[in-house]
């Protein structure tokens, strides 16, 4: 119930579309049609490629869920030109307050939460059920639950996060950050409650939701909450109760995978209001631009940068591997690799914005 408009984040995936189809169900018994907005990349869907995180494009899932719940739905369809525009960069650079960018993935959120503005003030979201009901892939692989490192970290950088571009050697081994990664991940499994009965891979698995809801969440949570209200957008994520995240924490490992599946317990709590084609759906991520063109044009400002940009960027980046990246085959640039040049964009950014004095000594 609200008393101004109010809509939904649909992304085709299990988590929105839930959200989505219990608001529209709602909204009818009230006399009232749910809003429901996606984001989409020009020629995404036909252009696709699947990785290990990003398994299928949102479209057909989105078009599936919105037909189903009927709600009157809208695509945000994003061009290379507006993701690449750098007064768009300096919007969402200066929404964060710190050049701990995400890429072309916070360019986009800025945008669709621009466009969602134009209709409604209040939107719902599905953040947190992945990290409540086990819904990333790594929550199921062993070998990194049982790794002494973030998961997420693990997950997705690996050991090429030694290669990305973020400082000059000096000071990368002055900040000692991989000492600073392993201390704060024992301290945060420290702090987590334990189950008496658990064996040592229940342990482990109950460790997830506690580790990415008291780091990886907060993080998350605050990108979504300044990108929206920079354009004046109210965005409200009911899985986040303290109470849900309370019940899912109890729920033992044996049920949350009792399809052999993940998210078991919300795909069976939430499946009669969905279409098949969601509840069959594996997790796919926030989408990513797999345009050549917008990397090609990312490059190009890079290029720039290190050529005439703010001499301060050398005591903050590693200038050889940034160059090399730049100058790399946009087909041949991982999506880590990618951020990691974009953030030499957002520091340009801010150091414009800001005008820090840097004291690195």
């Amino acid at each position: 119930m609200s008393d101004v408009p109010l809509c939904t984040l649909l992304s085709g995936g299990l988590d929105s579309s839930a959200i989505t189809g219990i608001a529209a169900e709602r909204g009818r018994a009230h006399g009232e049609d749910v809003r429901s907005f996606a984001v989409d990349f020009l020629g995404h869907t036909e252009n696709f490629r699947a990785d290990r995180h990003n398994t299928s494009a949102d479209a057909p899932f989105v078009a599936d869920a919105a037909a189903h719940m009927r709600t009157d739905h809208r695509d945000v369809v994003l061009d290379p030109s507006a993701l690449s525009d750098p007064a768009v960069r300096r919007a969402a650079v200066r929404a964060r307050d710190m050049p701990v960018g995400m890429g072309d993935m916070d360019m986009s959120l800025y945008l669709l939460f621009s466009a969602v503005r134009e209709r409604s003030t209040v939107a719902l979201s599905g953040e947190g059920a992945d990290e409540l009901f086990g819904g990333y892939w790594w929550f199921h692989d062993d070998a990194i639950t049982a790794a002494p490192a973030f998961p997420w970290l693990h997950a997705t950088m690996g050991q090429a996060r030694q290669e990305r571009p973020y400082g000059p050697p000096d000071l990368v081994a002055a900040l000692d950050i991989p000492g600073f990664a392993e201390q704060t991940f024992h301290d945060a499994v420290a702090a987590a409650p334990v189950h008496p009965d658990d064996t040592e891979v229940d342990r482990r698995w109950r460790q997830q939701p506690h580790l990415h809801m008291t780091y990886n969440m907060t993080s998350l949570l605050d990108r979504k909450d300044r990108m929206s209200m920079a354009v004046g957008l109210e965005v409200r994520v009911p899985f986040c109760d303290h109470r849900l995240a309370q019940l899912a924490y109890d729920i033992p490992r044996a049920l949350h995978t009792a399809d052999g599946r993940e998210k078991s317990v919300l795909r069976a709590a939430v499946g009669r209001y969905l279409p098949a084609s969601i509840t069959a759906r594996t997790k796919s991520p926030y989408p990513r631009s797999q345009d050549r063109g917008y990397v090609l044009k990312v490059q190009d400002q890079v290029r720039e940068a290190l050529d005439t940009g703010d001499p301060r960027l050398g005591e903050l980046i590693h200038r050889g591997l940034a160059g090399s990246v730049a100058t790399r085959p946009a087909d041949e640039i991982d999506p880590g690799s990618r951020m990691a040049i974009e953030r030499l964009l957002d520091f340009q950014i801010w150091l414009d914005q800001h005008d820090p004095v840097l004291d690195l000594v």
